[in-house]
């Protein structure tokens, strides 16, 4: 797991005031176990009920901590491929045949900023139409991702017999080049499109 939650001591200790209108004592040795029993059953339905949200913070709201930088992926399933440095798959089944992801890409680029977009545009598009068969290009814009300064493009393609959609966003940060990628089956992709967009954007550069 990529973080730890601290439950209760396990005692199921709780402050208990008496609201009656007569002494403690006057509840007799019975009713003093029937009110601690009742307690107990409390608290231990209590730390049930902690445990299973606590349950649900860590499965449904998981942060990766990658090679400088975090993201939280949510409910997304954390899978891996050779190549990449964090992969997460979309949760549920898709009707298509490929499975949306988004992924992480970290690459040395011997730069410290950015200066013309347009460039890095161009040559992404030049890279591109030589990898994706039947490449077109949809939008280009600049934006901030993770508080730094980059760009995203989405564009379509076909891999094998499969049509997809890619969105992708590009950042640099100290020499280090990210592309990070939401990819989908052209019918499946705007299912989870703007999870997959908000998990990005949950993205913080260290």
């Amino acid at each position: 797991m990529d973080r730890e939650v601290a439950l209760d001591n396990g005692r199921g200790d709780i402050p208990v005031r008496y609201a009656g209108s007569g002494p403690v004592d006057s509840l007799g040795a019975s009713g003093q176990q029937r009110y601690s029993g009742r307690f107990d059953r409390m608290a231990r339905t209590m730390r049930f009920f902690l445990f299973l949200m606590f349950m649900g913070a860590s499965l449904y709201g998981e942060v990766h901590s990658g090679s400088g930088y975090t993201l939280d992926y949510r409910k997304w399933f954390k899978s891996s491929y050779p190549g990449l440095d964090a992969m997460f798959l979309a949760p549920g089944n898709t009707t298509g045949t490929y499975h949306e992801n988004i992924t992480v890409v970290i690459t040395p680029y011997p730069s410290s900023g950015v200066t013309d977009w347009g460039a890095v545009r161009d040559s992404q598009v030049s890279q591109l139409k030589g990898m994706v068969k039947d490449f077109t290009m949809k939008s280009w814009t600049t934006l901030k991702v993770g508080r730094l300064d980059g760009s995203k493009m989405v564009y379509t393609g076909k891999y094998d017999t499969m049509e997809l959609i890619w969105t992708q966003y590009y950042v640099l940060k100290k020499g280090n080049w990210y592309t990070i990628s939401y990819v989908g089956d052209a019918q499946d992709y705007d299912k989870y499109a703007a999870e997959a967009e908000d998990i990005i954007k949950s993205m913080e550069f260290k």
